[in-house]
């Protein structure tokens, strides 16, 4: 599962959950894909797998934030501007997904996690 909240045109993506026999097979990357395109925001032209297997495609938009292309889909419900996240920063598959998306760290937070690790702060 993804929870994800926006509030005054931005998402912030707080959870990001699969089953451990799920993993490795793109189910995190199309959760996450899937609730950036409910906001209007995405990796610019590309295909992917979506939620229930199919394929899908975005379109090919002007460069977003940073000079990262991004997809736009017209008329989306609840369109944001930026998605950001924290990570755990020792979570390597994580920060690669996010990564691979397009997302940037933009700060790191010490001692985050009850455990004292440190958090990365990333935005698309």
């Amino acid at each position: 599962f993804v929870s994800a909240v926006s509030v005054v045109g931005e998402l912030s993506i707080e959870n990001l959950a699969v089953d451990v026999q799920r993993r490795r097979a793109g189910v995190g990357r199309a959760l996450v894909l899937d609730i950036l395109r409910r906001h209007g925001l995405g990796p610019g032209v590309r295909t992917c797998a979506s939620i229930d297997g199919g394929v899908g495609s975005t379109t090919e938009m002007p460069a977003g934030k940073g000079g990262r292309e991004m997809a736009r889909p017209g008329g989306a419900a609840g369109q944001c501007d930026a998605c950001i996240l924290e990570v755990k920063e020792g979570n390597a598959a994580a920060v690669r997904l996010y990564r691979q998306l397009g997302f940037v760290d933009v700060g790191r937070r010490s001692k985050y996690y009850a455990d004292g690790s440190a958090a990365l702060l990333m935005e698309l």
